[in-house]
């Protein structure tokens, strides 16, 4: 969700705090109790106001993450990068493969997929990253990682899953153990997402996505990702780490420090109390 220009520029004068309330009020008709903090979306909002960990402005970044990435885990997992760009206007469309995969490297949801020269409206994906590049996602949740990201964008291979793009592995993982992993399938047409444990049981916790009517086969290398998992969340209360799994290749995604921002109401309620304890302020 972006704000239209005026309430954004109205909302850009509120506290941090206060804003916090307002939007948590309004997406999910719940206020926080930021005084003492219990359920998840409590004790996100708690660590945007009082523990600003300056790691993580790099790690939010999705090309500054790769270095970390090679670092802590070895540059096999990285997804090969074409190039990294601070305008549109520096993108060789001419010259990039058939498939490619553009995205800002400094906030979400500013995907494009490129599956084929043919009938890609290159004028409507130049205009959709310039709308993503003016924008900085530390004005929509107040997450402070955000603020001082330098815009720009990164060119990375198009990861093929039989034709289709591949599922998302969504650990989350609290003071570097991965507990429950979020498995989004199918999220640019039919989008579902399932939670699993450790030990690949589904777990019946509604986000705002639909749940699939069955339980998915568990990767045969997915203890292999949990590691992965535990190596990069080592050191951090709390943290999204995002692995693709391709034909048994394992890929990062990225690191996110508050899942959908923050501002989240899991169903049954108990589950908002359930992950929230396992965030150790």
């Amino acid at each position: 969700m972006f704000l239209s220009k005026i309430w954004a520029k109205i909302c850009r004068h509120m506290p941090d705090e206060m804003y916090l309330q307002w939007q948590f009020h309004h997406i999910c008709g719940r206020w926080l109790d930021l005084k003492h903090p219990k359920t998840y979306a409590d004790k996100l909002a708690w660590m945007k106001l009082h523990d600003k960990d300056p790691r993580l402005s790099k790690l939010v970044d999705k090309y500054e993450v790769r270095e970390f990435v090679k670092e802590a885990i070895g540059e096999e997992y990285l997804i090969p990068c074409l190039g990294v760009y601070n305008s549109t206007d520096e993108i060789p469309w001419d010259s990039l493969p058939e498939k490619y995969v553009l995205k800002c490297t400094h906030d979400s949801a500013s995907v494009i997929l490129h599956r084929s020269n043919v009938g890609f409206d290159q004028e409507s994906a130049i205009k959709s990253l310039n709308q993503h590049l003016g924008r900085n996602m530390y004005w929509y949740a107040r997450e402070f990682a955000y603020k001082d990201v330098k815009p720009r964008i990164i060119c990375e291979a198009f990861l093929d899953d039989n034709g289709n793009t591949p599922s998302d592995y969504k650990f989350l993982c609290f003071g570097g153990e991965p507990k429950y992993v979020i498995v989004d399938m199918d999220r640019f047409s039919n989008h579902h997402r399932d939670c699993y444990d450790m030990k690949w049981v589904k777990q019946d916790l509604g986000t705002d996505h639909d749940q699939s009517e069955t339980t998915q086969p568990k990767p045969t290398n997915f203890e292999e990702m949990v590691r992965l998992a535990k190596q990069l969340s080592t050191g951090f209360k709390h943290v999204r780490v995002d692995l693709y799994n391709v034909a048994g290749k394992i890929y990062f995604g990225e690191m996110t420090f508050f899942p959908w921002g923050g501002p989240i109401w899991f169903k049954p309620d108990e589950w908002n109390y359930i992950l929230g304890e396992m965030i150790k302020l």
